[in-house]
């Protein structure tokens, strides 16, 4: 009965890959998508940071991207982003909490243009303090929170590609 953590550990970690692997549990920033994803157009009718952050993503999981709709098996067609601040908490005359929300909606379409599914809609909330002392900090923080929401919104995207066929 002399079992030590050393000998313990290669069945340990044998266990915790079984079941992480089972569950569907993935590695971050590794997407496997179906097979009609491999050379992805990306129409983007925004002048968006998503459709640059999406690219990075796909390039960086060895999706290819194609210029041209003709020499693409996928194409995804970013109809709208919009960004909303609004103001949650006011004292006095002045603004404590905002909400941003980022909205997004997107469509995938074969290569002759049919569409694959529906018009997918993606929203994302984030809220914030809001300090007239600190506007600067504030105006980064808000920078960040798009940064962080731009994201979340890409990762959406590859969620619902991979149950778009």
């Amino acid at each position: 009965n002399n079992l030590n953590s050393n000998t313990l550990m290669p069945y340990l970690l044998s266990l915790l890959i079984l079941t992480t692997s089972g569950c569907g549990f993935h590695l971050r920033g590794i997407i496997d998508l179906p097979e009609i994803y491999q050379r992805i157009y990306i129409d983007n009718r925004t002048q968006s940071n998503i459709s640059i952050r999406l690219r990075e993503t796909l390039a960086a999981n060895k999706i290819s991207l194609v210029n041209s709709p003709a020499d693409a098996s996928s194409i995804i067609r970013i109809h709208s982003r919009e960004v909303e601040r609004k103001a949650l908490a006011i004292r006095g005359l002045e603004v404590k909490e905002y909400e941003l929300v980022l909205n997004l909606s997107f469509t995938v379409h074969e290569p002759d243009g049919k569409q694959r599914g529906k018009l997918h809609r993606i929203s994302n909330t984030r809220r914030y303090s809001f300090n007239n002392e600190q506007v600067l900090g504030a105006g980064n923080e808000e920078t960040i929170l798009l940064e962080e929401m731009s994201r979340d919104v890409v990762n959406q995207i590859l969620r619902r590609l991979s149950k778009i066929q």
